[in-house]
């Protein structure tokens, strides 16, 4: 899967990077609740979806088609895709946001999916970026700070083994 993976990225950049939400209508007024458990890439080819599995302890990639609601929600309710490429990316429109190099941290593979503790991407831009599952309510997703929350939260004396790919 990560070959499959590293052929979605090669020479594509991060077209935009969507959150999941459900609608509620309270008292006439619509609230959002973002699912952070869920998180989207999308690229000229493909979609990976990140998911917080294991009780926000491991980050699940699987290769999807388009953002999927995996979840239950009640009649008055309403599913929504919000875009957070804006919020995420330093210059969303730049063509160098292309990833030069992934590092999956204790990761695990199969044929159709990754399970790794935890993800980081640096860009062609320069940029970096950490996803982390652990956060309180899902995914975490931010730079060098983030990756930092994240290393001071692991159990004592977890020995994480890094596996770095890079990128054409």
């Amino acid at each position: 899967m990560i070959e499959q993976i590293k052929q979605l990225l090669d020479g594509s950049r991060i077209k935009e990077i969507y959150l999941v939400w459900v609608m509620d209508t309270e008292a006439g007024l619509l609230e959002f609740y973002p699912d952070l458990r869920f998180l989207y890439l999308e690229f000229a080819t493909g979609i990976i979806e990140c998911r917080s599995v294991e009780q926000y302890s491991r980050l699940k990639l699987s290769l999807v088609d388009s953002v999927r609601y995996d979840f239950e929600i009640d009649e008055d309710m309403f599913r929504a895709t919000s875009r957070a490429g804006e919020l995420i990316l330093d210059n969303p429109d730049l063509l160098t946001n292309e990833i030069t190099s992934l590092t999956f941290y204790d990761v695990k593979e199969s044929e159709k999916e990754v399970h790794c503790l935890a993800l980081e991407m640096q860009l062609k831009s320069g940029q970096f970026i950490f996803i982390d599952p652990t956060f309180l309510h899902g995914i975490g997703i931010g730079g060098y700070n983030q990756k930092k929350l994240w290393r001071e939260n692991l159990p004592e004396g977890l020995e994480v083994k890094a596996k770095r790919v890079a990128l054409s």
